[in-house]
C-alpha cells in the first residue's frame, strides 16, 4: 500500500497564558496568579492638553492577558479625562492602540473605574492622558496574568 502525505503537519504557536488555561495551571490563589502595576499614579493631575505630560509607565503583557483599569476620582466642574492605551514593542515608539480609548470622564460620571482588556499583539502597553480645564484625580493601572 502507498502512502501520499497531502498535507505538511503545522504546529500552532500558543502563548503561555493559552497553554496555562489549557492545562488549569495556576497559583490556586487570586493574589498568585496576578499582578498589578501602576502605569498613572493615582493622584491629582494638572491640567494638560497633550498626552505627553501624563503619560504613563510601560507595562511587559508579551504573552500575558491583561486588564487596564482607569480609576477616576473626583472631576471638579468643566474639567475632563481623556484617556487611552498606547501600544509598544520596545517600550520607547509608542502608537495608540486601535479600541483603546476610554470613555471622556467629567463631573457626571466621575468616581467609577473604567476597564480595558487589551488584545493587541506588542510587547508593552501603557496607559496616557489629557486633563482639560480643571485638574482631576485619577490613576490608570495595568492587571497581568502572572506566569506561574
Amino acid at each position: 500500500m502507498k502512502v501520499a502525505l497531502k498535507t505538511a503537519p503545522t504546529i500552532e504557536p500558543i502563548t503561555l497564558a493559552d497553554l496555562k488555561m489549557h492545562l488549569r495551571v495556576d497559583s490556586e490563589t487570586l493574589a498568585g496568579d496576578i499582578v498589578t502595576y501602576q502605569s498613572i499614579l493615582p493622584g491629582s493631575h494638572a491640567i494638560a492638553d497633550n498626552y505627553t505630560t501624563h503619560a504613563g509607565t510601560g507595562v511587559s503583557v508579551i504573552g500575558k492577558q491583561s486588564l487596564v483599569n482607569l480609576n477616576a476620582g473626583t472631576v471638579d466642574e468643566g474639567g475632563t479625562i481623556e484617556a487611552k492605551i498606547q501600544e509598544s514593542d520596545d517600550n520607547a515608539t509608542w502608537t495608540d492602540w486601535t479600541g483603546g480609548g476610554f470613555t471622556l470622564v467629567n463631573a457626571a460620571n466621575d468616581n467609577a473605574i473604567q476597564e480595558k482588556q487589551y488584545t493587541g499583539s506588542m510587547a508593552y502597553i501603557r496607559v496616557v492622558a489629557k486633563v482639560l480645564v480643571a485638574a482631576c484625580e485619577f490613576g490608570a493601572d495595568v492587571i497581568v496574568e502572572a506566569a506561574t
